[in-house]
C-alpha cells in the first residue's frame, strides 16, 4: 500500500521523540516491519551542543576522605575510557554520612531555554545511597531522580534549563549513615549542554601576497581583496587588505588580507579561544 502521512502538534518546549516498532509474541504477517521517512519539524529550534570536559568541573566533599575521580572503566559507548566516579571501593569507599559533589560552576543559557544531558550508572543500596542532581542548589526530580540501586547498564538523563546567566550544575552522591550494597559508587559521563551562551569569538583568516616589482596600489588592492574573498568564502566588504613595504633587497611590497568571521551566539565552541560548536 501507499505511504501515509502523519502530523502531530507539539507544544512549545523541549521534546524527545521516538518511533518504536513492537512485535507481539504470536503470528507475523507481511514483512513484519515498519518504515519511517521524510521526518520534518516546523518551527523547531536547532540548538548547538557544548560538550563539557572533566577538567572544567570542580570537586567538593563533606564527611569523607574520598572524592569524585576520573577512572578507566566501560563507557556508555561500550569501550574502555575515562568516566567520573564517586570514590572507589576499599580505602576510597565513601564513608557513612558522606556527601560528594562534582560541580559545573557557571553555564549560561541563551533564549528561550536549553538543556543538560548526561549518562549515569550507579551501584548502591536501594532507596538510601543515591545520586542527586541540582541546579542552583535546587534539587531536580525529573526522570526518577535521585537514583539509587544497581544498574546493569548506563542510562541517560536530561533536564531543561531556563535561560539566564551562570547556572551552577551539581551532581551529588550521598551515602546514608549505615549499611551499603553493591559497589557503593555512582558514575557520570558524556555531559552535554544545549543552547549554551558562549562568549563572542572572532576567527581571523590571513593570506599574504608579495609583489616583487612595482607598487601595490588601490586597484591591485581591490583585486587582492576580491581574490581573498573568494578564498575565504566571504563577501569583498568583509575582507580588508593592508600594505607594508618589505626590507628585502628587492624592496618588495607585501600585502595581507584579513577576513573577520562574525561571532555566533550559542553556535561556537571555544577550543583554545576559538572553534565551532557542532549540532548533535
Amino acid at each position: 500500500s501507499a505511504w501515509q502521512r502523519c502530523d502531530w502538534k507539539l507544544e512549545p518546549g523541549m521534546h524527545s521523540l521516538m518511533w518504536a516498532y513492537r512485535k507481539d509474541g504470536s503470528v507475523g504477517a507481511g514483512q513484519d516491519a515498519a518504515w519511517v521517512g521524510n521526518i520534518s519539524v516546523d518551527n523547531g529550534a536547532l540548538m548547538g551542543v557544548m560538550h563539557v570536559d572533566f577538567p572544567s568541573l570542580t570537586i567538593k566533599e563533606a564527611d569523607t576522605s574520598t572524592s569524585w575521580k576520573e577512572i578507566l572503566a566501560q563507557t556508555p559507548q561500550g569501550i574502555t575510557g575515562i568516566v567520573l566516579q564517586s570514590g572507589d571501593q576499599g580505602d576510597d569507599e565513601p564513608e557513612n554520612g558522606a556527601m560528594l559533589d562534582v560541580i559545573l560552576p557557571k553555564v549560561s543559557i541563551a533564549e528561550p531555554f536549553g538543556s543538560i544531558t548526561f549518562d549515569y550508572w550507579i551501584s548502591s543500596e536501594p532507596g538510601f545511597d543515591a545520586l542527586h542532581f541540582l541546579v542552583d542548589d535546587e534539587e531536580r526530580f525529573e526522570g526518577g531522580f535521585p537514583k539509587s540501586g544497581r544498574l546493569d547498564a548506563w542510562s541517560t538523563a536530561s533536564f531543561q534549563l531556563a535561560a539566564g546567566l551562570h547556572h551552577e550544575i551539581k551532581w551529588r552522591y550521598v551515602k546514608d549513615t549505615q549499611g551499603s550494597a553493591g559497589k557503593n559508587v555512582a558514575r557520570i559521563a558524556n555531559i552535554r549542554v544545549r543552547n549554551a551562551a558562549v562568549e563572542p569569538v572572532t576567527l581571523v583568516q590571513v593570506v599574504s601576497v608579495t609583489r616583487l616589482q612595482g607598487q601595490i596600489g588601490a586597484e591591485q588592492r581591490k583585486v587582492l581583496e576580491a581574490a581573498a574573498a573568494r578564498y575565504f568564502g566571504r563577501q569583498p566588504a568583509d575582507v580588508k587588505a593592508t600594505v607594508a613595504v618589505g626590507d628585502a633587497p628587492s624592496e618588495a611590497d607585501s600585502s595581507t588580507a584579513t577576513s573577520n568571521v562574525p561571532s555566533q551566539t550559542a553556535s561556537l565552541r571555544r577550543l583554545e579561544g576559538a572553534g565551532v560548536l557542532p549540532v548533535d
